[in-house]
């Protein structure tokens, strides 16, 4: 299932308020959420003049989004505690160490509303 997939289901007109952090997003942005990543390119695009200089020169092969909220997830979350109904992560997790991946698990968990949904699609060993 696909974030797209994952964002469109049983959506009714209450869940617009929700609070939905996609985590590591990479290039999938979806609407209504808060896409998040710390990667170079994320990074740089916020550059005014990296934007242009990519569609040139195709530095990164990615078009990242400018909406794109910037934050290293090995630091601690900058949402209050029980205030995320959602946390969808594609792929990150597998990136951290394992003392890493504790701490951003505990955050999640932090973040996570006691209701709340996690979603993580990570690599099998």
């Amino acid at each position: 299932m696909s974030l797209y997939d994952f964002a469109g289901t049983n959506r009714t007109p209450c869940q617009v308020q929700q609070v939905r952090l996609n985590l590591g997003c990479g290039s999938q942005t979806p609407a209504g959420w808060v896409n998040v990543d710390y990667a170079l390119g994320a990074r740089l695009v916020k550059l005014p003049f990296f934007a242009w200089l990519n569609r040139k020169l195709r530095l990164f092969k990615l078009d990242w989004d400018r909406g794109i909220l910037i934050h290293d997830l090995r630091k601690r979350f900058p949402w209050k505690d029980s205030s995320v109904d959602v946390i969808y992560c594609s792929h990150t997790l597998e990136h951290f160490s394992k003392e890493e991946g504790v701490h951003f698990l505990n955050e999640c968990y932090r973040v996570l509303k006691s209701n709340g949904l996690i979603k993580d699609r990570s690599a099998r060993p």
